[in-house]
């Protein structure tokens, strides 16, 4: 009984999400580090509290790296202080899925770019595996 190539695919998306959460779970467990402090730690901006959308917006742009001060990551460690104050390990773990999400996000676009390709110049198995 063999699988098919989407079973296939799927299993190894799978995987490769177990084996990058095994790999990245020892580092979930310390502290802050580098640019922890600057951004997240020492940062009053991202302790929003009861504040209206004008904090939300403050914590955002409150970035310190570049120009553009990391809009997306500021908003999210405000979230995290928010819920669940400022444990190290649920920041880091809110990145690992942030960064797993984007990962599964990435790879479907690629198949769906791949796909646009001539149906008889790519099959479906080199779709998913140059996707994956």
């Amino acid at each position: 009984m063999g699988f098919s190539i989407r079973t296939a695919a799927v299993f190894w998306v799978v995987v490769g999400l177990v084996l990058t959460t095994v790999c990245y779970w020892p580092g979930l467990h310390g502290g802050f580090v580098f640019d922890d402090f600057a951004n997240i730690v020492g940062n009053p901006a991202l302790r929003i509290g009861t504040k209206g959308i004008a904090a939300w917006w403050s914590a955002a742009i409150n970035g310190y790296a570049g120009p553009i001060g990391r809009p997306l990551p500021m908003l999210s460690f405000a979230i995290n202080l928010q819920l669940g104050e400022l444990d190290p390990f649920y920041f880091k773990l809110v990145n690992l899925a942030i960064h797993l999400l984007s990962g599964l996000i990435l790879g479907a676009l690629g198949y769906l770019l791949l796909s646009t390709v001539q149906k008889s110049a790519l099959s479906q198995r080199i779709r998913l595996t140059i996707a994956a």
